[in-house]
């Protein structure tokens, strides 16, 4: 896989994804090929060469039926140990993600100082668009609004895990539509 981070938070934040993807890929049974397991609980450490910073764990909660397709939600919470130089990292994200493989419901929640900075998208794609709402955590208030048109189904955080694992063993290179800090992108895997 091919994946280009600048920065050392989003370098974490990205090689915990990837790192996760794969570990996410070896864990499903062989009997089954569906990359969606409710009750599965996975968790990664994540080091940078010699030096253990921080640990991933995610968990998928649960399958309901929403617009007559089966929608799974999966939660994953980052952390990174206390007294790590340079890296002080605590976040929490929640996904909706439909069958298909494409996010329907995405909220993060991100510690920054003493508080809970949250995003949430909420995805309507029969209007071709997705709300963005940003505030803090246990308020009501909304800091900031936006809406963005989409031309197709997108990724976010969690799903675009879900979305590595399915494609893991596959020999192409994707070009996947994503949202990201509240932004539309492409995220360019290349699976061998």
């Amino acid at each position: 896989m091919t994946f280009e981070v600048r920065g050392v938070r989003r370098a974490l934040s990205s090689a915990a994804a990837l790192l996760l993807a794969r570990s996410l890929s070896e864990a499903l049974p062989a009997a089954d090929d569906s990359v969606f397991q409710a009750g599965e609980e996975l968790t990664y450490n994540v080091s940078f060469g010699p030096l253990n910073i921080g640990q991933v764990r995610i968990a998928l909660l649960k399958k309901e039926l929403a617009d007559r397709e089966s929608v799974y939600t999966a939660t994953a919470h980052i952390d990174s140990y206390k007294g790590v130089p340079f890296v002080n990292l605590h976040a929490v994200y929640d996904d909706h993600i439909a069958e298909g493989n494409y996010s329907t419901w995405f909220r993060s929640r991100r510690k920054d100082d003493a508080v809970w900075v949250t995003h949430e998208y909420s995805y309507d794609y029969p209007n071709h668009r997705v709300f963005i709402k940003q505030g803090v955590a246990g308020s009501e208030r909304v800091v900031r609004r936006d809406t963005l048109r989409l031309d197709t189904l997108f990724q976010d955080g969690l799903s675009l895990l879900f979305f590595a694992r399915k494609n893991l063993m596959m020999n192409r290179t994707e070009v996947i539509p994503t949202l990201v800090n509240e932004k539309k992108a492409k995220t360019i895997i290349r699976f061998s």
